[in-house]
């Protein structure tokens, strides 16, 4: 990654340092069950892309109990359409464990974002709710973006949970698809965008997911544009990104400031104490 020119701060956040606001962004994360999320969706007031989401944020998900395998190896189907099912909570189980005259045993609860990557490549069908009047499915071609949103939903969840904060360190540094946004400078090169906050400080967006980056993307192209600038997108791996972070002259970084992620600020110490894990 080129170096860019910044201009450093007499201000010196906390390393943790909190939220960080100053862009008018829908990121109150809610709390709503897959079922909602899907008539939301179904109603065209949500995107795919939002329903994914909360599919992969959900918390309290069911896993049916078969006695022959392991909590998270419970397929069912042919080999050819092999599937896997969630349930939001008992009575959705219940629905599909009476109709399929299967053994009412399950587990869990678990959360979604620790279920989905231990998924196997060959998933044909993974069932939200099967057999009741909210069923929902996605298909194996779906997969792949599931698991990467769910990697960053694991991340984002340990960056608000203080009893993570012995894993978080070592998550972020691993995580491999870190996304920030660059415009050409007026020497030639390429300058970060910076995040706007409501206290002055100048913090370097950071952003987890597809689906943030992209509201930032659309925020900030227009700005960029009027500054007669071109815009890029680099995707970092933080096994270097953060090294090369903590050389740079600003006050901190800030998770995903927009988007539908809760943001997190950090001084520019934070980096470092990352990139040395």
């Amino acid at each position: 990654m080129n170096r860019f020119p910044m201009k450093s701060t007499d201000t010196n956040p906390e390393i943790f340092g909190g939220e960080c606001r100053g862009i008018d962004r829908p990121n109150k994360v809610s709390k709503m069950k897959p079922s909602e999320a899907y008539r939301k969706f179904n109603n065209k007031e949500i995107t795919g892309t939002q329903l994914m989401r909360y599919v992969v944020e959900y918390d309290d998900f069911l896993i049916p109990g078969r006695l022959d395998h392991a909590p998270l190896d419970a397929y069912f189907g042919t080999p050819e359409e092999k599937s896997f099912h969630l349930f939001e909570d008992g009575e959705h189980f219940e629905i599909w464990q009476k109709k399929m005259k299967q053994d009412p045993l399950f587990v869990g609860p678990f959360p979604a974002c620790e279920v989905v990557p231990q998924l196997t490549d060959d998933l044909g069908f993974l069932n939200i709710n099967p057999d009741s009047d909210d069923v929902f499915h996605y298909r194996n071609h779906q997969l792949a973006e599931m698991k990467n949103l769910a990697a960053s939903v694991a991340i984002e969840k340990a960056l608000h949970d203080s009893a993570q904060a012995n894993e978080l360190f070592g998550m972020l540094k691993n995580y491999e698809q870190y996304q920030m946004l660059f415009r050409s400078g007026d020497d030639g090169g390429m300058q970060l965008v910076l995040a706007p906050d409501n206290q002055g400080r100048k913090l370097i967006p950071i952003f987890t997911a597809d689906d943030c980056f992209k509201v930032w993307l659309d925020q900030m192209l227009p700005v960029i544009q009027k500054k007669i600038c071109n815009p890029y997108v680099v995707t970092r791996k933080g096994s270097d990104l953060f090294a090369e972070l903590a050389k740079y002259p600003t006050d901190g970084i800030v998770f995903n400031p927009v988007g539908n992620s809760r943001p997190r600020a950090f001084a520019m110490q934070f980096c470092s104490i990352v990139a040395n894990q």
